[in-house]
């Protein structure tokens, strides 16, 4: 059997195509990796960011519950307060009549911003 130089030429480019054709493969198959390590870390920032929009969820729950407590208390406060148990020097400031340590409707405005009990001073 005689190869010719025709066979010889047509030998050596189908080894360059198997070679083009391999790295072609490797080069695809290491798109393959990039693209299955990125669609599995899409996948954990998907599980991250449901966690986190139920963390804020139940934040913002927790924090409408404690602002519903803090105006019930405020409103039964001031139930409870009667306008004349309250002392203002007339500039925003507003205490209560009664002295914090006797325990006396003795509290009076001194100045603009200070009022002091009148038996403990």
């Amino acid at each position: 059997m005689i190869i010719t130089n025709a066979l010889y030429t047509e030998i050596d480019r189908l080894k360059k195509r198997v070679a083009e054709l391999e790295a072609a493969l490797t080069e695809e198959r290491q798109r393959n990796r990039v693209g299955e390590a990125v669609i599995r870390e899409n996948e954990v920032l998907t599980k991250e960011n449901m966690e986190l929009t139920q963390s804020r969820d139940e934040w913002r729950r927790i924090a409408t519950e404690a602002k519903e407590r803090v105006e019930g208390l405020l409103r039964d406060t001031t139930k409870m307060v009667k306008d004349e148990d309250v002392i203002s020097d007339g500039f925003g400031s507003a205490w209560s009549a009664y002295c914090p340590m006797c325990g006396k409707r003795t509290m009076q405005v001194v100045r603009p911003g200070k009022a002091q009990c009148s038996k403990c001073g």
